[in-house]
């Protein structure tokens, strides 16, 4: 598990799109693979998603570059182009639209068992897969397609992302309001203990102040409790879990220092210094349906339940706490977006579409990649999926149907958690084979 998150800074195209079953907390680090299906004809094109999975190396043979998704690495638009051939004969008969068959990602924060909906997932769509209950299913995601370069920072691309929530999700997301902060400061004197007076003074004066001399004080606080010695960060974790533990048996509540977060992220990582985190940034707490965007640069955690996540093409993740990972606290502390805002304004709200009355689109401000939401009732008979100019992923979350297209040479049987690869210009007919509603995730890049 990770706290933080803070890619580069160029653009790309590429996406990925995973499903997320956190149980307590999270960040994305590597993504599930999806693969083509080993029964399609050796010609078909790779998935247009991205990864970050540190094992895979090199172009896999079905690559498709940024490029032809549209987008050079400044973030550029430019009309599609063709995917890079790989060895063997031409790709351009290759079909449009074929299903990717999906592998998860065993991570330790994941849920176990079938209370993991990556594993309900994974188990629908592929009845040879057998759930082990004690095991742990995290992260659902695209294959790589871009090129691993060094360990730990593999790329130079920036990192926005997004997550909808499938259910209750819960997140820290951004720099709380500089209020909130002075006030745990007070309410809290562990945490004080590790900011030190003069720090603390410093972000109390700077309440009401210019952005630059806001962004310089929290600069001054989180880089203080980050660089604070391990030694010190156990004994007043200690000290603050004992003081809530205390309280809490003598039915006091402990709300107003998030004393049941303390004690959960305590259990599962005693003395680590991540769990002070919530102390500055926002806790949300998502309902299905809602979601948050997150730009390069803004610290956050994925604490537990199940979401919907969509990303850029990178594999940049840098952490500092709640990880058994490579941990990188100066750059971290360097990187940052110090921007305080309030957790409402971290929220990401769909647009209803005018013309589709089952669609719901998530355009987050960045040109890297699109979410597209389908809620269509189990009354109906077909749905149409419309053609882009991006070539895109089509996630079964709810329903069984078969896809048909002009291309394919016959219908192509999905059920929940089934996955299909839409190329560019390609338009796709669903057709409901059980009377049950059907819930669908489309991650693409509008050009």
């Amino acid at each position: 598990m990770t706290a933080y998150t803070c890619p580069s800074l160029a653009r790309t195209s590429a996406l990925a799109l995973c499903v997320a079953s956190v149980a307590l907390s999270k960040l994305p680090v590597s993504m599930r693979l999806l693969k083509r299906d080993p029964s399609l004809p050796s010609e078909a094109p790779g998935s247009a998603g991205a990864g970050a999975g540190a094992g895979a190396r090199g172009r896999p043979e079905n690559y498709i570059s940024r490029d032809a998704l549209g987008a050079d690495r400044g973030g550029r638009r430019e009309g599609p182009t063709c995917p890079e051939p790989g060895p063997g004969p031409a790709r351009m008969a290759s079909p449009g639209v074929f299903p990717l068959s999906c592998v998860v990602q065993q991570y330790a924060w994941g849920k176990t068992g079938s209370s993991s909906e990556v594993a309900r997932l994974l188990a629908s769509s592929d009845p040879s897969v057998r759930i082990s209950e004690d095991q742990p299913y995290a992260e659902e995601l695209a294959e790589k397609l871009h090129l691993q370069a060094p360990q730990h920072y593999p790329d130079a691309n920036h990192k926005p992302e997004m997550a909808i929530a499938l259910t209750s999700f819960q997140g820290l997301c951004g720099f709380r309001p500089l209020e909130e902060i002075v006030a745990f400061l007070q309410k809290v004197p562990e945490f004080r203990f590790l900011i030190g007076d003069a720090a603390a003074a410093q972000l109390q004066q700077s309440v009401g102040s210019d952005s630059q001399a806001v962004a310089s004080a929290l600069r001054r606080c989180f880089s203080q409790l980050m660089t604070s010695e391990k030694k010190a960060v156990v004994e007043q974790l200690d000290r603050l879990v004992m003081r809530i533990s205390q309280q809490v048996c003598a039915g006091n509540h402990m709300e107003d220092v998030l004393g049941e977060l303390l004690l959960q992220l305590h259990q599962e990582y005693p003395g680590d210094i991540g769990c002070f985190a919530i102390y500055f940034l926002n806790v949300l707490t998502l309902k299905p349906g809602e979601a948050m965007f997150l730009e390069a640069n803004v610290p956050h955690a994925y604490l537990k339940g199940d979401c919907v996540e969509c990303m850029a093409c990178s594999d940049n993740t840098v952490r500092a706490g709640l990880t058994p990972k490579f941990i990188d606290v100066p750059t971290l502390c360097e990187m940052l977006s110090y921007s305080p805002s309030p957790s409402q304004d971290r929220l990401f709200h769909p647009a209803r579409s005018q013309e589709d009355p089952c669609l719901s689109i998530y355009n987050p401000p960045v040109p890297d990649f699109t979410v597209m939401k389908m809620e269509v009732p189990g009354s109906a008979a077909e749905y149409k999926v419309t053609a882009l100019d991006s070539a895109s992923i089509l996630l079964v979350v709810q329903g069984t149907v078969t896809a048909s297209t002009p291309t394919a040479p016959a219908a192509i049987p999905l059920r929940r958690g089934g996955v299909l690869f839409i190329g560019a210009s390609e338009s796709v007919l669903l057709r409901l084979t059980v009377p049950e509603d059907l819930l669908l995730f489309r991650a693409c890049c509008l050009l």
